[in-house]
């Protein structure tokens, strides 16, 4: 079950921070949880390992400069 509570302000924060943390490093962002004009980030397969729940990163984004795949998370 993915996490579906509403976003309290200091999250939404944190994530309006990562993201401006992200871009300045030259990844490009490609969602952010309940960033108004990035989509919601696709649920992330769960391998097996802690939980075995899909999760779903509060960021996603691709840098393209070492060709990887960036996930970010929040934890107010």
């Amino acid at each position: 079950m993915i996490d579906s509570r509403p976003m309290v302000e200091t999250e939404k924060r944190l994530v309006r921070e990562l993201v401006a943390y992200l871009k300045g490093e030259g990844v490009d962002i490609k969602g952010a949880r309940g960033i108004e004009g990035l989509g919601a980030p696709p649920p992330i397969a769960n391998d097996g390992y802690g939980s075995a729940r899909p999760h779903r990163a509060d960021v996603v984004g691709f840098d393209p400069q070492k060709r990887r795949i960036v996930f970010g998370l929040v934890r107010p």
